[in-house]
C-alpha cells in the first residue's frame, strides 16, 4: 500500500511539474574580451525603466566603446527570467551591450547576461577596471549664447597721416 502511494505521489509531482531554466552562457575569459566582443560598454545610472520593466535608461558617465551619449537606453532581454539583470533605479553599472534587432527591424542596445555587465558597488568591479582602464569622461558641454558683435560707427584712423612720414612720427 505505501508503494503505490509512494508511486502516486511522484507521478503527480512529474506530471504538475513546470518548466523551469537556470540561466548559464560561456561568455568571454575576461573583461578585455568583453570589451572586444561588445558593440558599447559604458557606465552610469539608471534613471528610469519601463512599464514592461525591460527597458533602462541610463545617464552615462564614462564610454569606452560605442556612442558617446548622455542618455542609452538598454534593453533587459531576459526580464522576468532566471538571467534577468535585476537593475534598479538609482544604481550605477558598468554595461557591456550587444545588439539586436526588434520586430520592426530597429536595433536595439542589449545588455549581455553573458558579458562583464557589473553594478560599480561590487567587489569586482575593481579588477573590470584594471583590465578596461578608465575610459573616457562624458561631459556635456554648457551652451553658451554667443553675444552679438556691436555695430561701429567709428571710423579707422591710421596712425600716421598721409602727410606725415613714419619717421616724423617718431621724433
Amino acid at each position: 500500500m505505501k508503494i503505490k502511494f509512494v508511486i502516486l505521489v511522484v507521478a503527480l509531482i512529474l506530471f504538475n511539474a513546470t518548466y523551469s531554466f537556470a540561466c548559464s552562457c560561456v561568455g568571454p575569459e575576461n573583461a578585455k574580451e568583453g570589451l572586444a566582443q561588445a558593440k558599447a560598454v559604458f557606465s552610469g545610472q539608471i534613471v528610469s525603466v519601463s512599464p514592461k520593466n525591460d527597458d533602462f535608461t541610463f545617464k552615462v558617465d564614462r564610454v569606452w566603446k560605442g556612442d558617446s551619449k548622455a542618455e542609452i537606453v538598454i534593453r533587459d532581454y531576459y526580464a522576468r527570467t532566471s538571467c534577468a539583470f535585476n537593475f534598479k533605479v538609482g544604481e550605477k553599472y558598468i554595461v557591456f551591450a550587444t545588439t539586436y534587432e526588434d520586430d520592426d527591424g530597429k536595433t536595439i542596445l542589449m545588455g549581455d547576461v553573458c558579458n562583464w555587465t557589473t553594478k560599480l558597488s561590487s567587489e569586482g568591479v575593481k579588477d573590470v577596471l584594471r583590465q578596461i582602464g578608465v575610459g573616457k569622461l562624458l561631459t556635456e558641454k554648457p551652451t553658451v549664447k554667443k553675444r552679438p558683435k556691436a555695430k561701429t560707427t567709428r571710423k579707422k584712423r591710421s596712425a600716421f597721416s598721409l602727410t606725415q612720414s613714419p619717421t616724423s612720427y617718431w621724433t
